[in-house]
């Protein structure tokens, strides 16, 4: 009697769960692992983005807002998420939080993985195809390279895939709330990063055939909820800000990048492919969409493939033709691809003898050459930052400024300086995007940073303002000759390594490079 009462579900769902617990630590061993044996490991410097992310947090905590105290390039959601470790960061220390951050973003990444199994479960591709994909997502380089730091793209996959199960439910029972949470899902997705919209417009689509649109008021309600909440106080404080740096500068970027080596970086090769030459790029991106071919021409023939099918094509002609794009960004399409793998596996069914024969071998072929490829990939090298030599110089600054938060939030600053009210653009180089557009010359081309006379003059005012001042990526900033120039007369508090502290005072008139501020041509 005991065994009858036993629900059918549970028996069913124990393996899934076991199968989940499994991709999950996979997921952990190489987002983990690449940081530890990085030069700087957890203490070290970790991206930009990162930072900027965690910078704004911080600053939405000390009342700024963004839009309009502030640039930032994306929609706010990643704010919120990031808003409890900074919080935790006022009272630990900067550097603490933002280390607690990372940790709890590769952990959000291993439950991505779990997260791609359990949806390809829950459309009934089977417990095999479900191991597939949830060792695709852990292991596949186009997300590891993004999941082991705090950035848009393993927060955005968590709420599409939460949106994907919603769905799944949704397709097995009358319950409205299932709808409502596929929409909501979807929506905060959209919510980190616009380029969500295509998979939140996608989603509704779907819904219009007549089997489903009944459910499509409930799913547009549910989309409608995240973009109030957490869009909507924004917009109200700084509507035209927030539309023209969303929208408008993301999609005013120069072009980063040819097409051919975007999509050959998508094969997983990363950096390694980056100089490959056109010739070279083609043979990559032929083998890579021969293989994507068979993959979609398996998945759309079983239920639930053609919309995965449709959500990757979509995405990776979003990463292709993309003003700016980054090798991480190929994480975005990340769980479509997992997913229609799943789907293909299912499709293409097997007799069970070579299943049990093959299978095993087959797997674990597959996860070695992952971790091979992953192993092998070149990737950014999280620095060790001289910290305690620094920090010393700084314990009793007021302002100290900086090209980067990442500084910031090394010395433990970041939290002093905005209770403190002091000026801080958080994402400095995000303004050449947005306030401080560069512009052409003569010839019609764009001028660089360094050259571009009203950059310098703003990025000077902005790095003199305070009383004290580190540059942590200089180049990337594009600090030019008067300010180097005029540092160059500054008192040195500290210097370690690449790293100075400098005291900083008033301009002099007399302070004026020995040297031509801009090219030629450049007005």
């Amino acid at each position: 009697m005991l065994t009858a009462t036993v629900p059918r579900r549970t028996t069913r769902s124990a393996p899934l769960l076991k199968l989940e617990v499994l991709v999950a630590l996979v997921a952990l061993a190489p987002r983990i692992g690449f940081v530890l044996i990085s030069e700087g490991g957890y203490r070290g410097t970790f991206a930009y983005d990162p930072s900027v992310y965690y910078a704004a947090s911080d600053a939405l905590l000390h009342g700024r807002l963004p839009y309009r105290d502030f640039v930032l390039l994306h929609p706010p959601g990643i704010m919120f998420a990031l808003a409890p470790f900074a919080w935790v960061g006022t009272m630990i220390g900067d550097h603490g939080g933002f280390m607690i951050a990372q940790v709890a973003f590769t952990v959000l990444a291993a439950v991505n993985a779990a997260l791609v199994a359990r949806v390809a479960a829950r459309f009934g591709f089977g417990n095999g195809a479900a191991m597939v994909a949830g060792l695709c997502y852990a292991l596949w380089p186009g997300a590891t390279e993004a999941e082991y730091a705090s950035r848009l793209e393993p927060l955005g996959n968590f709420a599409m895939l939460c949106g994907l199960l919603a769905y799944s439910a949704s397709e097995r029972s009358t319950r409205r709330r299932w709808s409502v949470l596929c929409g909501i899902g979807f929506s905060t997705a959209f919510c980190v990063k616009v380029w969500w919209l295509i998979p939140l417009v996608l989603v509704l689509a779907w819904h219009l055939p007549a089997q489903r649109r009944a459910r499509l008021p409930l799913v547009a309600a549910g989309a409608a909820l995240p973009i109030l909440l957490i869009d909507g106080p924004f917009f109200l404080a700084s509507p035209v800000a927030m539309i023209r740096m969303v929208f408008t500068d993301q999609l005013g970027r120069s072009r980063q990048g040819r097409l051919l080596p975007r999509l050959a970086e998508f094969s997983g090769g990363g950096d390694r492919l980056r100089g490959l030459g056109d010739m070279q790029a083609a043979w990559v991106v032929l083998a890579v969409a021969l293989v994507l071919v068979l993959i979609c021409r398996a998945a759309v023939r079983v239920p639930h493939g053609p919309p995965l099918v449709a959500l990757l094509l979509i995405q990776l002609a979003l990463i292709a033709w993309a003003p700016s794009y980054f090798p991480y960004y190929n994480d975005y399409a990340a769980p479509a691809l997992a997913l229609t793998l799943a789907a293909a596996v299912h499709g293409r069914r097997v007799r069970p003898v070579v299943r049990r024969v093959f299978a095993i071998p087959v797997l674990m072929l597959g996860i070695g050459a992952l971790v091979a490829a992953d192993l092998a990939l070149p990737r950014p090298v999280i620095f060790a930052y001289p910290a305690r030599e620094l920090m010393r110089s700084v314990a009793h600054s007021r302002c100290v400024m900086s090209d980067s938060p990442m500084a910031l939030v090394e010395l433990n600053v970041l939290s002093r300086d905005l209770a403190n009210g002091c000026p801080n653009w958080v994402d400095v180089t995000g303004r050449t995007y947005s306030v401080d557009k560069p512009f052409r010359d003569g010839s019609g081309h764009w001028v660089a940073r360094t050259y571009d006379p009203r950059w310098q003059r703003d990025l000077r005012r902005y790095l003199l303002s305070g009383d004290t001042l580190t540059l942590f990526r200089p180049y990337y900033t594009g600090v030019g000759a008067e300010l180097r120039f005029i540092l160059a007369g500054q008192v040195v508090l500290a210097r370690s390594g690449n790293f100075t502290v400098f005291r900083t005072s008033p301009l002099r008139p007399w302070h004026r490079p020995p040297t031509r501020l801009a090219p030629r041509g450049a007005r």
